[in-house]
């Protein structure tokens, strides 16, 4: 018997160096906590909602967040030291997106911060043009929520950014680019070939992108890259989403919770390169819920879509067009 548990044991030493190698370099930030979660780890693609959440747990009592932007990785232009200034004083915001944010994360999020006993004083969130594409949380580590917050299994939740770790294409792409700064095709969108490194706020959790400098170096050329998009403009048709039972409830959980704080919110739609407009029976719903006055929509064809020097790639605007949206939105 003994002699069966030594094969077992040498059999799985590899398993064991494996996972050392992983509780060691923590590629996804996950197991550790960070002063600052993107420092010396500006090449692999972090979960937004993981990282935000484990920031905002860390520095909630002695922050007292009471302003929130919700949003998918399309709000990043919107950042918090613009917003701030067209709030009162008594504002201590706080970034709280998600990667490939919907419905399902904001609501999430919302109830998660009530939850605490924390205010909610103020609020800005930018939807996508469908809530319904990413109204439940997808089973995939960089989508997955923090479990504190989603109320799901810390096993499931371990095992996922662990299965990712194993993925080879990963794990070979990770040691290769950590330590030849060589890019490979086979890595995937998982490793990031940034020739700026990105640049978070460890209080607020704004995130700063490294492709503004990239533009500050060669505009010609970056935007040179996105002139295809100029193209797809006179293909996109408007889609027809009719509301869902699950979707209004969210949406009026959100807003319960907005009441119960007495939050001063706004929620905006995002605009795309490729004019893709806001849904009509989406758009009364929200008008329905959150009032007319509180709902606006930048999608389709506007001002900013316009101009593809607005964007970093066909759905991310810039931070220039963020402080517009936050100029029109408080305007009044």
């Amino acid at each position: 018997m003994k002699r069966f548990f030594k094969k077992i044991f040498l059999f799985l030493i590899p398993v064991y160096i494996f996972l050392l190698i992983y509780l060691f370099t923590d590629p996804f930030k996950i197991i550790y906590n960070y002063d600052n979660y993107y420092i010396n780890n500006d090449f692999v693609s972090l979960n937004r909602a993981v990282i935000n959440a484990k920031t905002y747990l860390k520095n909630r009592k002695t922050q007292k967040y009471n302003a929130f932007i919700f949003g998918s990785s399309r709000s990043i232009a919107a950042h918090c030291k613009d917003w701030i200034t067209y709030l009162p004083n008594d504002a201590k915001p706080f970034h709280y997106d998600g990667n490939a944010e919907g419905l399902y994360g904001i609501n999430k999020k919302v109830k998660f911060i009530d939850s605490q006993g924390d205010t909610i004083k103020y609020a800005v969130i930018f939807i996508d043009q469908m809530l319904l594409e990413t109204l439940e949380v997808k089973n995939e580590f960089l989508y997955v929520e923090y479990p504190s917050l989603s109320g799901e299994g810390w096993l499931n939740y371990h095992l996922l950014f662990l299965k990712a770790f194993t993925n080879p294409k990963f794990f070979l792409g990770y040691y290769y680019f950590k330590y030849t700064g060589i890019y490979k095709p086979f890595m995937g969108s998982k490793i990031i070939n940034l020739k700026n490194p990105n640049i978070s706020n460890p209080i607020t959790s704004d995130l700063f992108l490294g492709f503004e400098t990239d533009i500050k170096n060669d505009s010609i050329a970056y935007f040179e890259k996105l002139q295809f998009m100029s193209n797809l403009k006179n293909t996109i048709k408007p889609v027809v989403l009719k509301p869902t039972e699950k979707e209004i409830k969210m949406l009026l959980e959100i807003k319960a919770i907005f009441d119960k704080h007495r939050t001063y919110y706004r929620i905006v739609s995002n605009p795309f390169i490729s004019q893709f407009p806001l849904c009509s029976e989406q758009k009364e719903l929200l008008e329905r819920i959150f009032g007319k006055d509180k709902v606006f929509d930048f999608s389709g064809k506007s001002r900013f879509s316009n101009d593809l020097h607005n964007f970093y790639d066909p759905s991310h605007f810039r931070p220039n067009v963020a402080n517009e949206i936050f100029k029109e939105i408080y305007k009044n």
